[in-house]
């Protein structure tokens, strides 16, 4: 152990906590650093920076505890911690005698005491917000403008300004060696930025129909992006998808209830009688229901024969299970030449995501969608948090221009469906705003 200790992974609130379950410390145990919303540096007795170690395990076993009883779902709390290699806790009260031996040291020399006791608050005493100086930074101009060169020594400056400003637009230029700088100097090219997320806010439009919000799920479907998911039994059923579709809206037909041929022609049969014309729906299939699968998709192609048959069904939501690589690229094939341009993955994990993500690029420049579910409000397929989720995986989503972001899964309000089409959600964590492409209004299947 030394007397300065990384943390990453934890919010402040949760270091406060951990740190003030520590028995009896030796001394302050303080955060020295922010470097962002989830990395924090702790600085104090090297004892008591182990055992507030232990305390991050304790709580480590708690949260995989309850996970693992169902109890409560999102990521498991599990921090990342390493010591720092240094001699002396920075940036901490224990630093206040080294302080005022300085502010001895320039008086004694006849320097200016009050700049020689700012000087050495800042370097030993003050805590840092690191975060905080580079959001201010990028506030005072137009990040998609601003250019920042990381002169060295080492890299670690501008990793620490590019996880602070990811989704800014902001360039950062590495220019720590001799080499970089040569190749800066002989550059033709302006260097890639970093990405700038408010490409992806929703805008309005003035039809003469009328007021639209244009996202990039609108430019696809044509349709709002609001989406009525496929829900067994809700709508299993046409009635309410029919209402939806002829609302213009986005409108999954549950693929669950539909469990033989004879009913699933029955309910289509029914949605073609309700349907206005030029209207279509969508089909929410059930990838883990083998079964169902088969029947609709699999052997017997109940949907796609129907297609055939011009039933208004355009497009595919496959949830439950995401295929692997080879199958879901076959399948997104199969499916377009079918009539269904629409395919959809539902994924529920953060593994799930990256395989979406994966399917994507081997299919780009096909345009495909996904809908990222929390297990909120009824999420069966997902254990996970909607929001950690997609901080975990927003940049990654971002970095795929045929992939189509859609987010569900306990968003029950227009107020909080306008957070996540607007990206203001993820303020809340610290970071830029995440804007959605599109927003489902109820529960997954």
């Amino acid at each position: 152990a030394t007397p300065m200790l990384s943390v990453r992974g934890a919010t402040r609130a949760q270091v406060e906590a951990l740190a003030a379950r520590v028995n009896n410390p030796r001394g302050p145990i303080s955060i020295a650093v922010t470097n962002s919303a989830n990395h924090h540096v702790l600085s104090g007795f090297p004892d008591d920076l182990a055992a507030f170690g232990v305390e991050t395990a304790k709580e480590h076993r708690k949260q995989a505890r309850l996970r693992e009883e169902k109890v409560r779902g999102g990521a498991v709390f599990a921090p990342v911690l390493e010591y720092l290699d240094v001699t002396l806790p920075f940036h901490s009260p224990l630093m206040q005698p080294a302080v005022d031996r300085t502010v001895e040291w320039a008086r004694a020399c006849g320097f200016d005491e009050d700049r020689a006791r700012a000087l050495a608050e800042e370097v030993l005493l003050n805590h840092v917000d690191w975060a905080a100086r580079v959001r201010a930074t990028l506030e005072d101009t137009d990040p998609a403008k601003l250019w920042i060169v990381d002169l060295g020594p080492g890299t670690t400056l501008g990793k620490l300004i590019g996880h602070v400003a990811e989704g800014t637009g902001v360039g950062i230029v590495e220019a720590t060696t001799l080499a970089e700088r040569a190749a800066l100097s002989t550059a033709t090219d302006e260097p890639a930025r970093t990405q700038n997320w408010k490409v992806f806010a929703p805008r309005l439009a003035h039809t003469p129909a009328g007021d639209r919000l244009v996202t990039r799920f609108s430019k696809l479907t044509g349709k709002p992006p609001v989406l009525l998911p496929g829900m067994t039994p809700t709508t299993v059923d046409p009635e309410i998808v029919a209402a939806a579709a002829n609302a213009g809206y986005w409108a999954e037909l549950a693929g669950g209830g539909q469990v033989t041929a004879e009913v699933f022609d029955r309910h289509v049969a029914r949605l073609e009688e309700l349907l206005d014309e030029g209207r279509t729906v969508e089909f929410n299939a059930m990838f883990m229901d083998r079964y169902l699968w088969n029947l609709q998709f699999g052997s017997t192609r109940i949907v796609p024969k129907k297609r055939a048959s011009g039933a208004p069904i355009d497009g595919v939501v496959i949830s439950a299970g995401v295929p692997e690589l080879d199958e879901a690229v076959e399948l997104i094939a199969k499916l377009r030449k079918d009539g269904l341009p629409y395919v959809s993955f539902k994924p529920g994990t953060v593994d799930q995501i990256r395989q979406v993500i994966r399917i994507a690029k081997a299919v780009a420049p096909t345009v495909i969608l996904m809908q990222v579910e929390g297990g909120a409000a009824g999420g069966h397929h997902s254990w996970e948090s909607l929001d950690d989720l997609l901080t975990s995986t927003y940049a990654e989503v971002r970095a795929c221009d045929n992939l189509v972001l859609v987010a569900g899964g306990g968003i029950g309000t227009p107020d909080r469906a306008a957070d996540y089409l607007s990206g203001q959600w993820s303020r809340a964590y610290g970071l830029p705003d995440m804007p959605v492409d599109g927003v489902r209004s109820s529960a997954p299947p």
